[in-house]
């Protein structure tokens, strides 16, 4: 039976090793992982994007984006691209941290602009009558 590891992402659960691969399957493991990454990589350099556009384009609609679903039978993270996976990481916890922040301030904005509507004037409370 595998044993659980650390995959040496700081955060990540522990994973349960697969069964060792023949040999040669080496490159196809590998290649698997780095395009996984290469995959997340775009996702969060589109996040990255269009937060740094948000205040540009504030009419233009909200891009759909779809569920991330981690790739099946990938196995344990490799070694050699821990690094990357790493790096790849804390870039996806800055721009959920930024979209945090902005969603706060467009919180805040939304109410202040809220406070400053001027509503429609009230009716009239008395009536003067003349007799």
């Amino acid at each position: 039976m595998a044993a659980p590891e650390r995959t040496g992402v700081p955060g990540a659960p522990p994973v349960l090793l697969p069964t060792p691969r023949p040999a040669g399957d080496e490159d196809r493991f590998h290649a698997a992982w780095r395009a996984a990454l290469d995959e997340l990589e775009l996702d969060v350099a589109e996040a990255e994007r269009l937060l740094d556009e948000a205040h540009r384009a504030a009419e233009a609609p909200a891009p759909v984006v779809g569920a991330w679903l981690p790739p099946l039978g990938l196995g344990p993270l490799p070694r050699p691209l821990l690094e990357r996976a790493t790096a790849l990481v804390e870039r996806q916890s800055a721009a959920a941290r930024r979209m945090v922040e902005a969603i706060g301030r467009g919180r805040r904005h939304a109410a202040a602009a809220e406070a400053m509507r001027v509503g429609v004037p009230a009716g009239p409370v008395y009536v003067d009558s003349v007799d």
